[in-house]
């Protein structure tokens, strides 16, 4: 859940970047403009993928040249793995129409068209594979490119949709060890002024 953005500045000793919570788009773009004149902010985590593409948010960051790295780059796939019925309801990328005729026009695969759509906006990929055969699949596919009319069709899916709000799963941490240390540490980030953005 926490994690490290590689955030440093010229007035303050090097900072990191946690947060265990989706904040709105509207704090993001905020904390972008305002932490960026103090800080010089390197990198910005967030969920991306189709459902979610962020367009406006994307831009911002690199205006501010300020690296976006993406989780979740197949949308629902991880959240159908923890049973979160948003996930379930939405239908797989992979099997998306629009995903599937693009990944047969380049002799690629659904993964491929995704990952692409991400690394050709400039935007740093991390995609989850334990196979060895899915993580040589996942490096090859920076050897195509995408025409901008099939970026912009694979945008054009976007939905505004989130899978990995904490929110959905809160009530897992209630009473536990989990809920505890997420609340401590973000306590103590807040008690000594550290700065955390997590989308």
């Amino acid at each position: 859940v926490f994690q490290h953005a590689g955030l440093h500045g010229p007035r303050r000793p090097p900072l990191r970047s946690y947060s265990p919570i989706s904040p709105p788009s509207w704090y993001v773009h905020l904390s972008l403009r305002v932490f960026d004149s103090v800080l010089n902010i390197a990198c910005y985590f967030s969920e991306h993928h189709p459902y979610l593409a962020q367009e406006d948010l994307v831009k911002l960051a690199q205006s501010q040249k300020i690296t976006v790295m993406a989780y979740s780059s197949f949308g629902p796939i991880s959240g159908r793995e923890l049973g979160w019925k948003r996930a379930n309801e939405c239908p797989s990328l992979f099997e998306h129409n629009v995903i599937n005729t693009i990944a047969k026009k380049h002799n690629r695969t659904a993964a491929e068209v995704i990952l692409r759509w991400s690394t050709q906006q400039g935007v740093i990929v991390i995609p989850k594979a334990t196979d060895p055969k899915l993580v040589k699949q996942n490096l090859e596919h920076i050897n195509f490119d995408l025409t901008k009319e099939e970026l912009r069709a694979i945008t054009d899916l976007d939905v505004h949709t989130r899978f990995n709000n904490p929110a959905d799963v809160s009530h897992l941490f209630r009473n536990s060890l989990a809920h505890f240390l997420t609340v401590f540490i973000i306590q103590y980030f807040e008690e000594h002024k550290l700065l955390y953005l997590f989308a």
